[in-house]
């Protein structure tokens, strides 16, 4: 194992036992830290390389683990705790609000589309040969829409201007007006 491999897992587990004596200071008023090879597991220390260490290296390791992660010098009360959280709470809310704030203001500065409860008229766009299938049916106004039902239809007029409608179910119809001819669609864009 490498020198730098070694170093990220004694780190990973530095920052694991950053929590431990706080939780032990809590529990019994002092944090007690017996060393770094007595806190961790065997196989812990063999993927750490903790095991590979010389008595003087771990002895280093732990005094610095001692002066640095002191839980008394670390300790913090449970209100900055509480206050850090509120403060963050806060922004996040503020963030939020600034967020919705700009997508009202997007909403209400869009054009507004027309009500599609309503029945209208169009052409449709291209050469308009029928349908056979699952035809799709783009618009001059914009919107793409597709036959619901299998059925087929040989249109061969010029005229290619549709009316589409909400039929007594509910569900959209378009009928060709030069034929009179409909077929059941569905908006797809």
């Amino acid at each position: 194992m490498t020198y730098e491999r070694r170093l990220l897992g004694v780190a990973g587990m530095v920052l694991a036992l950053i929590s431990v004596p706080s939780v032990q200071a809590e529990s019994n008023g002092l944090a007690t830290f017996n060393g770094i090879e007595r806190e961790m597991l065997p196989e812990d220390q063999r993927a750490t390389g903790i095991d590979g260490l010389s008595e003087g290296q771990l002895e280093a390791l732990n005094q610095w683990l001692r002066q640095r992660f002191n839980p008394m010098q670390e300790t913090v009360s449970e209100e900055v705790r509480e206050a850090d959280a509120a403060e963050r709470e806060a922004e996040i809310e503020r963030r939020v609000a600034i967020e919705v704030e700009a997508a009202k203001q997007e909403i209400q500065s869009a054009p507004q589309a027309p009500a599609l409860s309503e029945p209208f008229e169009a052409a449709i766009e291209g050469r308009f040969g029928g349908w056979s299938g699952k035809t799709v049916f783009p618009l001059d106004n914009g919107q793409v829409w597709r036959q619901r039902h299998g059925g087929r239809y040989r249109h061969t007029d010029d005229d290619q201007r549709v009316r589409l409608y909400k039929n007594f179910l509910g569900m959209w119809q378009m009928k060709v007006l030069s034929t009179g001819r409909s077929i059941p669609v569905r908006r797809i864009d």
